[in-house]
């Protein structure tokens, strides 16, 4: 068996899954169909040419394209932002309950809990009170 053989090739929601074992590990590759592939859009993006030597220079450094390297700058970035406005949400979330209901757990009393944390003697969290 040769170590890059290919097995079975599945449809699975619009997508052609193909599992390729390299050297006996199993890796997925996931490829869109050629009918539900959308294409990609294309952005222009006015650099500093001192920013675009860094990432050029980076790019080098890393074995990669300058390309990718902005592509996964970009993805990290909207993957922080989504997180942070998804804290803030549910931080407001939680304000607005604790006016309606006044419920809350003090922060000493939260800070004792946490103490019994990896303890022989570990506390449930303290109960929510006026």
């Amino acid at each position: 068996m040769h170590p890059c053989e290919t097995r079975g090739l599945t449809s699975k929601a619009g997508f052609i899954e193909c599992t390729l074992l390299v050297n006996t590990f199993p890796v997925n590759l996931m490829k869109p169909h050629a009918s539900t592939a959308r294409p990609a859009n294309t952005v222009s993006v006015k650099l500093d040419p001192s920013d675009m030597a860094r990432i050029d220079s980076l790019a080098s450094a890393k074995k990669r394209t300058a390309h990718y390297l902005m592509k996964e700058a970009i993805h990290e970035y909207i993957q922080r932002e989504e997180s942070r406005l998804n804290f803030i949400r549910a931080s407001e979330e939680s304000a607005r309950e604790f006016q309606h209901t006044g419920l809350h757990v003090m922060h000493d009393e939260f800070d004792a809990w946490l103490e019994t944390w990896g303890g022989d003697n570990e506390q449930p969290m303290p109960a929510c009170h006026k």
